[in-house]
């Protein structure tokens, strides 16, 4: 069938890619995923060994490319913290997220400001990492996968930033 993340990979451009969804995206070459963890604290090892910390590791600061945002290995646990999610699996994009991002909005969640990075797949994924700001610096507050296809209606509030289309790049 019809796979629009196979279709922009191979185009490698997103403003031709023919979803209206993907417009602006760029989806990355998909790794295969690992299996779910077996465990609450194998889901936590996944989780921390995508985020290259240890849990008792000092908050460290990552650069993207609307600036630097915080990593605390404690509050990160968050993340896979409904064990049955399965979040873990994609433990190993969360990085990528945030530092190779396709594009940035602002947006608000019960009053709160959030800025939602969201990255594209070629396996027809996107994961989604959520910052807050705690102590006046953008914190890793979330994070998780979705099907491309639902990108679009994630694509809501200010836009803070843009990938630019591949050739356009400094």
């Amino acid at each position: 069938g019809y796979n629009p993340g196979r279709e922009a990979a191979a185009h490698h451009s997103a403003p031709s890619a023919p979803a209206d969804f993907l417009e602006g995206l760029r989806p990355a070459l998909a790794s295969k995923l690992p299996l779910q963890a077996g465990s609450a604290d194998k889901a936590r090892d996944m989780l921390l060994g995508g985020l290259g910390v240890a849990i008792d590791d000092a908050p460290t600061a990552k650069l993207t490319p609307v600036g630097y945002v915080v990593i605390d290995p404690k509050r990160a646990l968050h993340i896979v913290e409904k064990f049955g999610h399965h979040r873990e699996r994609f433990a190993n994009r969360i990085l990528p997220t945030l530092e190779e991002v396709d594009e940035v909005r602002e947006v608000f969640i019960k009053g709160e400001r959030r800025w939602r990075f969201i990255k594209a797949w070629t396996d027809g994924k996107a994961t989604l990492a959520l910052t807050a700001e705690t102590d006046g610096k953008e914190t890793l507050f979330n994070f998780y996968p979705t099907r491309l296809k639902e990108v679009k209606k994630l694509r809501e509030g200010r836009l803070i930033y843009r990938r630019p289309p591949v050739g356009d790049e400094e």
